[in-house]
């Protein structure tokens, strides 16, 4: 059973899509999605999940296609254990995938130029955790990731006194440093890769 909505997200009405069938989904479902979605379906068939959920496009009557997010729930098994009926809602999240698409492509593009860029470029947000770095930051180092509780920068980045007699303590880190709003100029620091 499927309501007028659901065939709306998609361009029709339910009189243009009947009968209604599981392969009237599978008419609309993008064959990649489709493969995702029977993985998950099967998963709460088999109660290694209680819930399905799962994004996937559907085809427009237009011809584009449609993001939704699609999720469902058992409700009765049968006496032997097997799926009887199930509930589930379709919403319509294309917006929000052109508005994520949109995203990546401007972090890709922002990745891309930082790391054109030769000096080392590290970013926090306002937690204190690193978010971005370049590849220049992370051939310093000499590591492959940024990303540790800030108590251990110190010792993960090896960040010694400019003598290198020993490790900076956390709050002698530029970086904390400028996250806690002060500012500085020339700081020297030695970093051993």
């Amino acid at each position: 059973v499927f309501n007028e909505i659901w065939a709306q997200i998609i361009g029709y009405t339910l009189e243009e899509i009947g009968p209604i069938s599981i392969e009237t989904w599978v008419k609309f479902a993008h064959p990649e999605d489709l493969e995702v979605s029977n993985r998950k379906l099967q998963a709460c068939f088999d109660r290694t999940a209680d819930y399905y959920e799962c994004e996937c496009r559907m085809r427009h009557k237009d011809g584009h296609w449609v993001w939704v997010l699609d999720r469902g729930k058992v409700m009765t098994w049968t006496a032997d254990g097997k799926p009887e009926k199930m509930y589930g809602t379709h919403t319509d999240i294309s917006q929000f995938k052109e508005l994520e698409n949109n995203l990546n492509e401007k972090s890709a593009f922002t990745q891309a130029v930082l790391d054109t860029i030769d000096v080392g470029i590290v970013v926090a947000n306002s937690s204190g955790e690193l978010e971005l770095s370049n590849k220049a930051a992370l051939g310093f180092h000499g590591l492959s990731r940024l990303n540790v509780p800030q108590e251990e920068w110190p010792n993960y980045y090896q960040l010694f006194l400019p003598d290198q007699s020993r490790l900076l303590t956390k709050d002698e880190i530029p970086l904390i440093k400028a996250w806690k709003g002060e500012t500085f100029q020339d700081v020297e620091f030695c970093i051993r890769h």
